[in-house]
This record gives C-alpha cells, structure tokens and sequence, in this order.
C-alpha cells in the first residue's frame, strides 16, 4: 500500500521537504546552500520556502543556522520520498522505462498523482512481490514483447 500524502503542500514545498530529509539523511545536517545548490535556486529563495514551512510547523531553521524538520515535517517528506520510490519503481522495474527517464518522471509525477492512482499502483506492487503466481514470467514477456515493439518487431508469441 502506498503512503497517505501531506495535506495542503505545494509541489515547491514538497521537494524543499524531501531535499532537507534526504540532505539530513547523507550528511547529517541540511544547511541553506546545500538545499540551494540541490534544488538549483538561490539562497534568498531557500530562505522564503524555508519561513514558510517553519511558519507551518514542517520545519525549524535559526538564522545562519542549520535546517531540521519537525516530526510532522520529517512525515511529510517520507510520504513524498515513498511516493518517489513506489513510482520510480513501477516505471523502471515494471515498464521498464530506464532508470534516469523513470527517476525524472517519478520526481514530477510525485506531486501530482492522485492518491486512489498511487495506491493502486502500490497495491499493484504489492500483488506482484508477494501474490502474482507466474508474475516474473509475464513481466518478462513483457520485456521481450517491449523489445521487439522497439525495434519494430513484433511479439513473437502473438500477432502484436
């Protein structure tokens, strides 16, 4: 099952959220030029998302100082970050679609899937890793039907 999204946050405010737990995550700390360099956006924009999630209770930040996030910050940002994950890998594992193309769409499809859609798919996930008898197998088929429609053949078990 997928994650329940954050309630009332931007796009913009969402990637702020996941850049900030992914920075806290690999360097133990988010600082404002690293999430300005991360997101390629100046530091004056950083400083005005920044306010704003703090003024909501997403985040904490005193001047000059590092950038933490709240629990309920730290929440939202792994809601958007399983989004990411469960769409990443649909697209990559499952469509086969290739890794850089699926991590793009994944990251502007996160912030507009509908949650019925993202849980579908999660479910549809779900199914395949622990219920699909035979799943690998027809996942497979599909690799080689895939191939052949990208290199303008046809299947070569039926008359697609």
């Amino acid at each position: 099952m997928s994650p329940e999204p954050a309630l009332n946050l931007s796009s913009s405010q969402e990637m702020y959220l996941k850049t900030i737990f992914l920075l806290c995550e690999e360097q133990k700390v988010a600082r404002v030029k690293d999430i300005a360099a991360n997101l390629n956006v100046t530091m004056s924009s950083v400083n005005g998302a920044i306010k704003g999630l703090t003024d909501r209770g997403y985040c904490r930040h005193s001047r000059y100082g590092y950038v933490d996030l709240t629990e309920e910050g730290r929440e939202a940002a792994l809601a958007v970050l399983d989004k990411y994950r469960v769409l990443t890998h649909f697209l990559h594992e499952i469509l086969g679609v290739d890794r850089k193309t699926a991590d793009a769409d994944a990251c502007e499809m996160e912030h507009i899937v509908s949650p019925q859609t993202l849980d579908r798919i999660g479910t549809f996930l779900e199914f395949i890793d622990h219920c699909g008898k035979d799943a690998s197998s027809w996942i497979q088929h599909y690799q080689t039907f895939l191939g052949g429609r990208l290199n303008d053949e046809g299947c070569p078990d039926c008359e697609l």
